[in-house]
């Protein structure tokens, strides 16, 4: 439970990563890729600002999984994950070749992780 100037809530700050399975070889390749996928989303979706899309928090974990970073101070249900993890989930789900042919992302998954 948190304790704000004028309210109690029982939200939770979480950090909320975007695992990519990617062709891409290396953390610079990925980076290119992720930011024409983003452009891309900003201009179908310009009803959701994207805050605080910082291209730094992306790392590589393994030759061909990279992972995107997003940190919020107050997680309540799934609504709280962005809206670009959020459509890029689903798009992995409906439509993966273009995905694929596009980006180069063979596979996405998202975890969050609650920060008590």
């Amino acid at each position: 439970m948190k304790i704000k100037i004028d309210f109690i809530t029982n939200s939770s700050s979480a950090s909320i990563m975007l695992f990519v399975e990617s062709v891409a070889d290396d953390l610079e390749e990925f980076k290119k890729k992720f930011n024409e996928y983003m452009e891309h989303y900003k201009g179908r979706y310009e009803e959701h600002i994207v805050h605080f899309w910082d291209p730094n928090s992306i790392e590589q974990l393994t030759p061909h999984l990279f992972t995107v970073n997003h940190h919020t101070s107050m997680f309540n249900y799934v609504t709280d994950i962005p809206h670009y993890m959020q459509v890029l989930t689903l798009e992995s789900l409906l439509d993966p070749m273009n995905l694929l042919e596009n980006y180069g992302f063979k596979g996405i998954k998202v975890k969050v992780k609650m920060d008590y």
